[in-house]
């Protein structure tokens, strides 16, 4: 350190803090960068797997759907066959033992993919058509799937499923029609990764691509035999590939499963390979792995900024290092300059020191410095070592003791003897124990007289034999409390003298306790209003039913919806909805007694369970309680609501023997009372449920028919009275059975439109009228109109167009000779979906007719903005237009505004000569009614036609 003495004491102090700071910064970076880097690194990791999980739950949402629709094709197949055997049963062709056989021998010989199978169960659980020998018959209800599907009965359900001779579970799908004559619940399952052929990688491809992570960031599917799925830049097969550094990453991640790992690689499209960060995860169910990988330069990019940023600071800290050395050593320098002036006689001598050896103040300030600096140094480096230990040590103890005082457990150490030795603060606020009057206390003088001698003798035993004891225990605080405690005790030996201890650790579970009893009372009760729930409902109805079987007692139900609630959420939201639930529940609440239940099924629909009825008073005044609670109006957030309520009611046993029957039929009765107009009651009827019955079954003929084409066209002609000319004929839908039963349209048309139905007996019934009116026209060389009638259904079908469009192109009508029927209510709600499908209408040239014109709501603007063509003035008008003088002015007034509108008129349901003579002094002369045909099939039209012909050509 010689030439240290050739340097200025300025530049010495220069250099030294210099390097100091160099040092600090330099360190300091360096684990910063590092910090900076991992923390980079972590979160794109994570952003990676998490873009992973969505892709994931994109791929099993779409395989789900189709898996979905292809188990439901299965059910309602087999739910179809199976009804026809029952029909054949109730037909009297088959005896029902014979039909249950062969509806199960079909189910027998069914296999969804490669090991899925159908079976049935009933409402108990009870398996009554398995593949599988030896299962039939038994009770599976205790299975947490079979539970769903009995609360079910229709639906789709997923659970995970190990058949005796697999090594795990593995996801299953299922779906379940019900077939409620034989209580079969049809079943149809199998292992969701069978389904693979399902899939279409193309329905979720475009989507997984158009993921990205900053410039070259994307994800990537491939399957664990090294298979591309999907993938932006490369496909085939790339099991064995492997970076530029010989990493074969793409078997890492197929053995590893999930996971994310480094590797170089070089894209078709790059001309050099560069560092990637890839993430993956698996997908059990297709044994695909989704990636997402992004370049590494790309992600630490932050990090060159970030080393720019240092370099610009350790320069300026420099500079302010050079300006606090220039400061700091002028006022060290100063004093030190009349020493320097007088050791001027050394500066030629480069060997000469501080002279020890001198007795003058310098030699003896030397020769005491030099001394002091070898005992100092001496001591400081025994000093040191000391406090390095005994800083350790408190350290050491002072972290000890901070964990044993701010720890949440409670800790008592006590010796073998049973000898409290200490407690912490823990402890105190546990059991209420000041520390300062436990220690040297027995701890047996705190124990609880919850457990006798016995349980204590069992714990030492334990403590004896293995050293520790764990347990939930219920334990008693110094106010007397009693509270639950997870106690653990555990020994500990010293082995330099011997001694045991014992650590005492106590855990407060009461707010565990808590929650746990708040998690029972949430299942069990409805989440909004705090009113017993649909399960907790059914208990308690099983258990008044059963007690009212024993007392032979009667139980009241009133199933209760309210009245247009929904307009309140469309109001004002679902929020003031919520408050509107709350009280509505509330009021319910105060109007019974306190043994009754008020329960909510969801929505805007409760229950009430009336225990012990005993005459009709008693439900009259149940009933007036009811309907007063809802007599003053809500008040919700600055408005004011008036609500009322339609309520349905049951008797046990009357109305029914279970919970399920009472409900149900509470139900019907329910939406009996909306539909004699809300804020009503009304008891179940067993007829409601035969009509019912009537309408499924109805509904069940009607699809049948659908699909078996049984429907006809009739046709009713139109007459121009001023010429006796058929100038146009209406097709009219008939369904007459097989048998030769007639099924009247205003039965089957609303059930077809509710049901759907509609749609395509729609389109066999224009194909029909087409090829109908093209054979009569043929046959008769008569140019006719044709006009068909178009529900609201039909309307809004998105495919309504196109198959019109269809229609006229297979069979080469005209549209300019094709008239719509359509009705007001149905142009009153056109939306532009709406006027864009009247619009092409208007450039295809179909005419439009409003059918039934006068009977909606009417209105002159939609007439003057639609392309309408025709009127039709409604036959309630007509059938009184000669006495009732009400009828005569709106048939006058329709008249008039159609000719001023320079719209087609025709009147319906014209039957006598007075009517018709009415009408054409009127100025309408398109005529349709019994007067001139009722509704014909065709062969009766064109005969018909001719003879109406030859009649006027005769008169002409």
């Amino acid at each position: 350190m010689h030439f240290l003495n050739n340097i200025s004491i300025r530049s010495r102090l220069f250099w030294a803090y210099g390097l100091i700071f160099v040092l600090i910064f330099l360190v300091s970076f360096s684990l910063l960068y590092h910090q900076f880097k991992t923390s980079i690194t972590d979160n794109i990791e994570q952003e990676l797997h998490k873009t992973n999980k969505i892709i994931r739950d994109m791929v099993e949402t779409t395989t789900s759907v189709s898996i979905k629709n292809h188990l439901r094709a299965i059910a309602e197949s087999n739910l179809a066959v199976i009804e026809s055997i029952y029909d054949k049963y109730l037909q009297g062709m088959l005896s029902e033992l014979e039909a249950r056989q062969w509806a199960m021998n079909i189910l027998y010989n069914q296999s969804v993919g490669k090991t899925g199978y159908v079976f049935c169960i009933d409402s108990r659980g009870i398996a009554q058509v398995h593949p599988r020998v030896g299962v039939q018959g038994k009770d599976f209800s205790h299975r947490k799937f079979i539970q769903q599907q009995i609360q079910r009965k229709n639906g789709y359900l997923e659970y995970f499923w190990k058949n005796p001779d697999e090594p795990q579970e593995r996801p299953k799908a299922l779906y379940m029609a019900y077939f409620e004559p034989w209580d079969w619940i049809i079943s149809v399952t199998s292992y969701k990764n069978e389904f693979f052929d399902l899939i279409n990688i193309d329905d979720f491809r475009d989507k997984i691509l158009e993921v990205s992570f900053g410039k070259s960031g994307y994800p990537f599917v491939i399957n664990t035999k090294g298979d591309i799925i999907v993938h932006p830049e490369i496909s085939g097969n790339h099991y064995d590939v492997v970076d530029n550094n010989g990493q074969p990453f793409i078997k890492n991640m197929i053995n590893t499963r999930t996971g994310s790992l480094y590797y170089s690689w070089k894209n078709p499209s790059d001309q050099i390979a560069r560092k990637k960060i890839v993430a993956y995860n698996f997908l059990p169910s297709f044994n695909w792995i989704v990636a997402s990988s992004v370049y590494a330069e790309e992600v630490l990019q932050p990090l060159a900024h970030i080393k720019k940023l240092f370099a610009l600071i350790l320069l300026t800290t420099l500079c302010i290092t050079a300006i606090i050395t220039l400061l700091v050593s002028s006022t060290i320098l100063k004093p030190l300059v009349q020493f320097i002036h007088r050791l001027e006689q050394g500066k030629e001598d480069w060997t000469v020191r501080m002279d020890s050896g001198r007795q003058d103040e310098i030699g003896r300030l030397a020769t005491s410095f030099n001394l002091f600096m070898d005992r100092l140094k001496a001591a400081n480096k025994q000093l040191q070592e000391e406090i390095i230990y005994r800083q350790e040590k408190e350290k050491q103890l002072f972290l000890y003791e901070e964990v044993f005082n701010n720890i949440v457990e409670g800790i008592c150490i006590i010796d073998n003897q049973g000898i409290i030795q200490v407690t912490n603060p823990a402890f105190e606020i546990i059991s209420g124990y000041p520390v300062a009057e436990t220690q040297g206390k027995q701890l047996r003088d705190y124990k609880t007289d919850q457990y006798n001698e016995n349980f204590y003798d069992i714990m030492w035993e334990s403590l004896a034999l293995e050293g520790t004891w764990s347990g939930e225990i219920w334990n008693e605080r110094q106010n007397g409390d009693i509270f639950p405690e997870l106690l653990t005790v555990n020994n500990i030996h010293n082995e330099t003298t011997g001694t045991i201890y014992y650590v005492v650790v106590s855990h407060d579970i009461s707010e565990l306790k808590e929650k746990e009893k708040q998690i029972t009372h949430l299942a069990y009760h409805d989440a909004l209003t705090d009113l017993p729930n649909r399960v907790l409902l059914a208990d308690r109805l099983n258990q008044a039913i059963a007690t009212a079987a024993r007392k032979n007692q009667r139980i009241l139900l009133l199933f209760i919806d309210l009245d247009n609630f929904k307009k309140v959420n469309d109001t004002v939201g679902h929020a003031v909805g919520d408050i509107l639930l709350k009280q509505a529940g509330q009021r319910l609440l105060s109007s019974v007694r306190t043994g009754d239940t008020v329960a909510r099924l969801g929505g805007d629909e409760f229950i009430i369970m009336i225990p012990d009825i005993t005459n009709q008073q008693e439900i009259d005044h149940v009933l007036r309680r009811v309907q007063t609670a809802f007599a003053k109006p809500f008040d919700l957030a600055e408005h004011h609501f008036h609500i009322t309520c339609s309520i349905g009611l049951t008797i046990y046993p009357d109305d029914g023997a279970t919970p399920d029957d009472l409900l149900k039929n509470a139900d019907l009765a329910m939406y009996q009372a909306k539909h004699h107009g809300k804020n009503m009651y009304h008891l179940f009827d067993p007829e409601i449920e035969k009509q019912l019955h009537r309408k499924v079954q109805l509904e069940h003929e009607l699809r049948e028919a659908v699909n078996n084409d049984e429907f006809q066209v009739y046709f009713q002609p139109r007459i121009d009275s001023r010429t006796n000319t058929t100038v146009c004929f209406e097709a009219l839908t008939r369904w007459i059975k097989p048998n030769g039963t007639v099924v009247p349209p205003n039965m089957f048309i609303p059930l077809a439109e509710e049901s759907g139905l509609i749609i395509t007996l729609g389109r066999q019934i224009l194909y029909k009228a087409i090829e109908g009116i093209q054979e009569m026209s043929k046959a008769t060389g008569c140019s006719l109109r044709l006009s068909v009638n178009v529900s609201a259904k039909q309307f809004a079908d998105p495919g309504f167009q196109e198959m019109v469009e269809t229609a006229l192109k297979q069979t080469g009508y005209s549209p300019a000779v094709l008239e719509l029927e359509i009705t007001e209510s149905l142009l009153m709600e056109s939306d532009d979906t709406n006027r864009k499908l009247l619009n092409w209408f208007e450039q295809q040239k179909i005419m439009l007719a409003i059918d039934d014109f006068g009977t909606g709501y009417s209105s002159m603007a939609y007439l003057k903005k639609l392309p309408i063509s025709v009127l039709k003035i409604d036959k309630s008008f007509i059938d009184d237009i000669l006495t009732d003088r009400e009828n005569f002015t709106i048939v006058e007034t329709i008249i008039l505004m159609a000719k001023k509108l320079k719209l087609g008129l025709v009147a319906e349901g014209v039957e006598h000569s007075q009517q018709l003579q009415c009408l054409q002094n009127l100025g309408c002369f398109e005529i349709q009614g019994y007067f001139f045909s009722p509704p014909m099939p065709l062969p009766d039209c064109i005969r018909f036609l001719r003879t109406h012909n030859k009649q006027r050509n005769k008169n002409g």
